[in-house]
């Protein structure tokens, strides 16, 4: 690869991890983030984790469900950020943006370049996937009760 080609492919990567944290931050900043079920496992995972009590390959109480990239990424996230849901979902971005940059590579080395980059933004700007990479369980008050329908904001 030419220098100037792996310049243009860097400049992508880092254009594109921004453009993720910059779409997916405002859903975290307004105060409508709650964790959902599962979410909340891996919080606790996380939390065993940054204790030094356990270190689990999979969800506590199953024998699938990878789940030691996300409770590792929520340490670090708890560690860095405290213990909140929003350190819990920044650190799911975190792994997102690491599983969109490997996804970048690899269709960058199998398909041309102009194609690479599309499929690559699509990811990035597809809805479905704005909400998988932060999996959040938004809640917004109803304009008739307030703020009583609003769910708490931290684990």
């Amino acid at each position: 690869m030419k220098l100037e080609d792996r310049a243009t492919l860097v400049a992508f990567l880092l254009l594109g991890a921004l453009t993720i944290v910059l779409t997916r931050l405002p859903r975290l900043l307004d105060g409508g983030v709650v964790l959902d079920g599962d979410e909340a496992i891996v919080g606790l995972m996380a939390k065993h984790v940054l204790d030094g009590k356990d270190i689990a390959l999979f969800f506590y109480g199953q024998s699938y469900g990878l789940a030691i990239f996300e409770s590792l990424f929520g340490a670090l996230g708890f560690a860095a950020l405290g213990i909140h849901a929003a350190s819990l979902k920044l650190a799911t971005i975190a792994l997102w943006t690491i599983g969109w940059i490997f996804f970048t590579l690899a269709a960058d080395r199998f398909m041309d370049r102009a194609t690479a980059f599309g499929a690559a933004f699509a990811l990035v700007f597809c809805a479905a996937w704005g909400e998988w990479s932060i999996c959040l369980l938004y809640t917004s008050p109803s304009p008739r009760d307030g703020l009583l329908s609003r769910m708490p904001s931290s684990a």
